[in-house]
């Protein structure tokens, strides 16, 4: 049966360059540049494939991961929000004076 389309799910390699493997078939390639795996990904599906089995189309799916620090995040929106209730409420900053100690 002929296949409509074939996906390929790419990540940045460990090494550097690309790596991509098919989804539902066994192909695996990888290249330097985004030119060089499109031609090696091209190259693998024309060995893979019987030339009247050949999909339609590929479709490349570009996968990053990228890791965001939320705890940066949530102690500027708390920062704010104090800012914000403070100035609401009407409290004003003490002067060093005005604080004492035991």
């Amino acid at each position: 049966m002929k296949t409509k389309e074939l996906i390929f799910i790419v990540e940045e390699s460990l090494e550097g360059g690309y790596e991509a493997k098919a989804v539902g078939e066994s192909i695996f390639t990888e290249g330097e540049t985004v030119d060089d795996l499109k031609k090696n990904i091209a190259e693998a599906v024309r060995c893979h494939f019987d030339e009247n089995n050949l999909p339609a189309f590929v479709n490349l799916r570009f996968q990053r991961e990228e890791i965001i620090t939320l705890l940066r995040y949530l102690v500027t929106f708390l920062q704010i929000n104090l800012l914000i209730c403070f100035r609401n409420s009407g409290i004003q900053k003490l002067d060093k004076s005005e604080v004492t100690s035991d």
